[in-house]
């Protein structure tokens, strides 16, 4: 089969230390001299000691890593997949969806609720030759640390080299990804009520993606031990799923609200889901990989 290299585009370009229109982009513990132009309304970040406070070229982010026989190059924001497909289409699906999967990964080690990463690719190479761009396929003050986020890349690659096709693994990543969209909206209303409506809808997004794993309390016999089974202990449903799970199932969450019932979710009933389901998710991964199976 022919050898292709799909050059994807990761977004946003602010993580990696890159430019971005409504970020000023400073090194992570810099303490960068802020500027401002009263008249003009401007105001700017430079670097202690003069520059740019985006990262200079001898700092851009550089790694490679293998990823379910898929080898894959970064560049800044760049991703380059190398690998054997019977044609472009097919090098880019398998790229994109081994990418995708990656990324799902590194929202929850990178620890960046409320942000999402995108992959586009932007450039297909067959055996050397440069073929036509493929279709796009999408499925404040920025603090970046590269040198973490390479670690952290690596760390995710290796979470997952190995680890084939999972539907529960892919739906869980899917709804912590909506979630984490839905935490991007936080502070975007003025109004308390309206952004007090936001706290259930992130909370299920959350919790579905934790379901995704442990099971449904409703129909799944074994919800009670597959905590236990993946390496979380005994008293690990009763103490982090259950008291999750009730708050679920009140009206107001799941449920039509009772317009005179108290406002049942929080801002940190959010995070303690979401930090429950990433733990959770980072078990199963943990264990798809002692087992060395991967189930549909």
């Amino acid at each position: 089969m022919p050898i292709f290299e799909v050059m994807f585009q990761v977004d946003p370009p602010r993580v990696f230390g890159l430019p971005e229109v409504g970020y000023m982009v400073v090194p992570a513990g810099s303490n960068p001299i802020m500027h401002f132009n009263i008249q003009e309304g401007k105001a700017w970040a430079e670097r202690e000691g003069g520059g740019e406070p985006h990262r200079r070229v001898d700092e851009r982010l550089q790694g490679q890593f293998g990823l379910n026989q898929i080898a894959f190059r970064v560049e800044d924001n760049h991703f380059f997949a190398l690998l054997s497909a019977p044609n472009a289409s097919a090098a880019v699906a398998s790229a994109q969806e081994e990418l995708t999967r990656l990324l799902g990964v590194l929202w929850m080690s990178f620890e960046a609720p409320g942000m999402s990463f995108s992959a586009r690719p932007i450039r297909v190479i067959a055996d050397g030759r440069l073929l036509e761009p493929p279709p796009e396929m999408t499925g404040g003050l920025y603090p970046y640390d590269n040198q973490q986020l390479g670690s952290e890349i690596l760390r995710a690659a290796t979470l997952l080299d190995g680890i084939a096709k999972d539907q529960r693994l892919s739906l869980a990543l899917s709804y912590l990804a909506l979630g984490d969209e839905l935490l991007s909206l936080n502070g975007f209303w003025a109004d308390d009520d309206q952004q007090q409506r936001l706290f259930p809808l992130q909370f299920l997004q959350f919790w579905k993606a934790l379901a995704a794993i442990v099971g449904d309390p409703t129909k799944d016999r074994d919800h009670q031990s597959r905590p236990q089974r993946l390496g979380l202990g005994r008293q690990f449903f009763k103490h982090q799923v259950a008291p999750l799970n009730d708050l679920r199932n009140n009206f107001g969450v799941a449920h039509v609200a009772d317009l005179d019932a108290p406002k049942l979710v929080s801002a940190k009933d959010v995070a303690k889901c979401r930090a429950t389901a990433v733990e959770v998710v980072l078990a199963y991964i943990r264990s798809k990989r002692k087992l060395g199976i991967a189930s549909g």
